[in-house]
């Protein structure tokens, strides 16, 4: 549809145009009407239409100064002129401002109108596929300029291209041109990257990269002393000359960057700056050296500007050796207050003694392993979380959610044991409640002996089994009180009660207040 707006002074012309056809049979969809030049102005702001269809004389603003505005709210917008003014002036003037039409008054019929509207449509649709076209083999070029570029910039750093001869042939091909001397590179990293594209609408990373990398040239603009390149995920070089370009003027330009691209893109970034470097053999160790600059920002977060090491460098230290034994011990505990105390202290010492990134990693990578150990037993797992990022808030919010989901499994009574019978019967309670289940037909339905099957149940549970069996049905029976409308005589046969008046019994000594109350609570 072609969305458009109407405007008229006279109000008997207006409701005419309005509705003289309708208007989405010919492909049009009217989004605004005006009775002068300033409302319309609005409209247009608002709405960005495809067409104006607009009278020249009217109040207040005109139509081609209506015209000659729109088009600084929308470069291809379209007009069609209709006046009962045949001064050849003003169709003149039409003409300059690339009117698609100009159609007098007194000669529109409804034949008429449909036939500029059918030509317009043509035209409109035409320039609209040739648009798109061109838009399509301008976003192939740039995205096969940037393979080439990543290309280009791996076989230097991997050593395919090792003479200078070579590499300054390559960028010739390419039409780069590459400093000779006095280089740096800005690498600008994506921070978390994989919680990024979890979260982010553009799933796929290499649409981002390409979207981001957009944002990158319209913000830094045409300049050849100035080279973008892609090289690891999350990763993209900007190569400039160190004496054509001042530091502060990289600062300022970086510091815009990551403002466009956390406003259009939401994304989290932190760039660091090499020192310079004369050769363009030496660009793999250069970027290698700026991956370690990212330790600098690893506590303060993302959207940082490292310069250059501030600090001395962070304590390496097996971290594991420390902590490891006491988060397994508290772990088998299963105490999540104990645990969650232990690990909110452990990760304040290591932000008070600012551990080498590396370091801090491979201790919560070793503890994760340990809380994976540990669930494998109860046939949990926690493969839906992914210890990955490069701040040490991103890491510990992970870290923490890892043992907030585990213990949310564990709580759940089939999870509860790791015995395999005893899961068996839990799961067969829970899928048979209204059935007689006694602490006899249990041990029968997993082969063992009764009396070693209730020790085993209280020990694996931490509670009897026939006071686990009737708190489980007045659980159920709770549910079906509050949530549905079926008759209590009807919920205690369900939940597998012998009567309805020993089901009252059981559930006011169990919860303190009778079904019926139970019921009036919900």
């Amino acid at each position: 549809m072609i969305r458009t707006i109407i405007v008229e002074d006279d109000i008997e012309m207006l409701n005419g145009l309005l509705h003289i056809i309708t208007w989405e049979d010919y492909g049009y969809v009217i989004v605004g009407k005006a009775e002068n030049g300033v409302e319309a102005l609005n409209i247009v702001k608002e709405k960005l239409p495809d067409l104006i269809i607009t009278d020249i004389t009217m109040p207040k603003m005109n139509g081609l100064d209506l015209i000659k505005s729109a088009k600084e709210y929308k470069s291809g917008i379209k007009s069609i002129i209709i006046s009962c003014n045949e001064d050849f002036n003003y169709a003149r003037e039409a003409i300059k401002l690339e009117a698609d039409d100009y159609i007098l008054k007194h000669t529109i019929t409804k034949e008429s109108l449909i036939n500029t509207l059918e030509q317009f449509r043509r035209k409109f649709v035409e320039e609209r596929q040739q648009q798109t076209s061109f838009e399509d083999a301008i976003h192939k070029l740039k995205a096969n300029k940037f393979i080439l570029l990543e290309q280009f910039f791996s076989d230097i750093s991997e050593g395919i291209l090792l003479q200078d001869q070579e590499i300054l042939h390559q960028a010739k091909k390419m039409n780069l041109k590459i400093p000779e001397k006095n280089m740096r590179i800005i690498s600008m990293y994506i921070d978390n990257l994989e919680s990024v594209i979890s979260d982010h609408t553009i799933k796929e990373y290499s649409l981002l990269k390409f979207a981001f990398l957009n944002v990158m040239e319209e913000t830094i603009g045409n300049s050849d002393e100035i080279i973008l390149f892609p090289y690891d995920r999350g990763a993209i070089g900007i190569l400039y000359d160190d004496t054509l370009v001042s530091t502060n003027t990289m600062q300022q330009l970086i510091k815009k960057l990551i403002s466009n691209a956390t406003s259009f893109l939401h994304l989290p970034l932190s760039a660091c700056f090499s020192c310079v470097f004369h050769s363009m053999k030496d660009i793999g160790k250069v970027l290698k050296q700026n991956e370690v600059l990212r330790s600098y920002y690893f506590y303060s977060g993302s959207l940082q500007i490292i310069l250059k090491p501030t600090l001395d460098a962070y304590p390496i230290s097996d971290l594991y050796q420390t902590y490891g034994a006491d988060f397994k011990y508290l772990l088998s505990l299963q105490n999540k207050i104990r645990l969650k105390k232990y690990t909110e202290d452990l990760f304040s010492r290591l932000e008070s003694e600012k551990y080498d990134s590396t370091s801090v990693k491979q201790l919560l990578r070793r503890l994760e392993i340990d809380m994976k150990l540990f669930l494998e037993k109860y046939q949990i797992n926690l493969c839906t979380f992914s210890l990955e990022g490069d701040t040490f808030d991103h890491l510990k919010k992970i870290f923490f959610d890892m043992i907030d989901c585990m213990f949310e499994q564990l709580s759940k009574p089939e999870n509860k044991s790791s015995r395999p019978e005893i899961k068996k019967v839990l799961i067969f309670i829970s899928t048979h409640i209204g059935d007689e289940i006694t602490c006899e037909n249990m041990a029968s339905y997993i082969n063992m002996n009764s009396n070693y099957f209730s020790r085993l149940f209280k020990n694996e549970m931490g509670i009897g089994f026939s006071e686990y069996l009737l708190n489980k049905r007045i659980h159920i029976a709770t549910e079906l009180l509050k949530n549905s409308d079926c008759p209590i005589h009807e919920i205690s046969r369900i939940v597998g009660f012998e009567s309805p008046s020993y089901f009252h019994r059981a559930y006011k000594k169990v919860t303190g207040i009778t079904p019926g109350d139970a019921r009036e609570y919900k």
